[in-house]
């Protein structure tokens, strides 16, 4: 639900396997993504979100390193060849 690197939220709805970020020219996997979210929640550093009146609202910061790790990650796997 939440993009791991930049706190958006933008897997809305099941059926949505894959998203194409513009601004990074990356293509994100949305099982990779779920894992580095959980691995954010295991470390403690995955953000709050809160629901006030309908709407959701995400809480928290990242540092430019655990962002440019994730990117990495997104990246290398875009290019993994697949069976």
């Amino acid at each position: 639900m939440v993009l791991s690197y930049r706190n958006e939220i933008i897997f809305t709805h099941c059926s949505i396997r894959d998203y194409w970020d513009e601004q990074n020219s990356l293509m994100v996997d949305r099982d990779i993504n779920a894992a580095i979210n959980l691995k954010r929640l295991g470390l403690d550093i995955f953000p709050s979100i809160k629901r006030r009146g309908g709407n959701l609202s995400i809480v928290g910061t990242m540092d430019d390193s655990t962002i440019k790790e994730i990117l990495y990650t997104h990246s290398r796997a875009a290019k993994m060849p697949t069976s």
